[in-house]
């Protein structure tokens, strides 16, 4: 049983009742994941061949600092 409450659980169900509506492309729903996600960077770059398929020099990736998504 959760805790915090009757106002915590209706407001629970209400989140849950977004995922219940039908899908309406002019009103998409978009969930986002709350927890923490690490950045990454290229260290070597990409480029365009004459076959016109993108190209990486390397898979070589730069760890970042570790950030929050925010609303």
């Amino acid at each position: 049983m959760p805790e915090g409450g009757a106002d915590f659980v209706h407001r629970m169900e209400s989140v849950l009742d977004v995922y219940q509506r039908e899908y309406n492309k002019n009103h998409p729903v978009i969930c986002l994941d709350e927890s923490p996600k690490q950045i990454i960077s290229e260290t070597k770059k990409s480029y365009m061949g004459k076959d016109g398929i993108m190209h990486q020099l390397s898979s070589t990736w730069q760890k970042r600092p570790i950030k929050k998504l925010k609303r």
